[in-house]
């Protein structure tokens, strides 16, 4: 049997475009806008919401995902009081690329720096994909929180401990 040298084996290896993390800006608010009604339909964010956090960089994380040169993808966080995951949304057809986790690794790294201890969310109790990737990620489940969402419909709470008692990062 012929092997193959490491150049060859190489070239026949099919590579994924580059993904890039960065902070959002306006000028990324209609692809954002696409991506939040695809992902939400009539539960979907209205523009004003995502200019609200675009205006509140010391207490919002805002970060996009990009390929190829566009936005794919994005995830808002709230640092208040306590960390919380607000919004995650990932093209429809890009997903299960790994969007969402690279996207919530970079949330988490800031929340950290930031020097919040947790993070927490709610989602939806039949959004399936989103919670096997939150358990993915190291959340737990809390507890339900019923009438969470404007149709009546239940969500899960959910948290992450991103330092450990020790001061260490989980």
């Amino acid at each position: 049997m012929r092997r193959l040298s490491s150049c060859a084996s190489a070239r026949s290896r099919v590579t994924r475009p580059v993904l890039s993390i960065r902070r959002a800006h306006r000028d990324d608010l209609p692809v954002i806008l696409q991506i939040e009604k695809k992902s939400f339909g009539s539960d979907a964010w209205s523009a004003e919401a995502f200019l609200d956090y675009l205006a509140m960089p010391t207490t919002s994380i805002f970060v996009v995902a990009i390929r190829e040169g566009k936005v794919i993808g994005y995830a808002l966080a709230f640092c208040g009081k306590h960390a919380e995951l607000d919004s995650l949304a990932v093209m429809p057809a890009l997903r299960g690329q790994g969007t969402a986790e690279a996207l919530m690794k970079r949330v988490f790294r800031s929340v950290v720096r930031r020097g919040y201890p947790a993070m927490g969310l709610c989602v939806r109790l039949e959004n399936s994909g989103a919670i096997q990737l939150y358990r993915k990620l190291g959340f737990v489940r809390e507890r339900r929180i019923n009438d969470y969402y404007e149709d009546g419909g239940p969500a899960w709470r959910m948290r992450k401990h991103l330092i450990a008692p020790s001061g260490f990062a989980a």
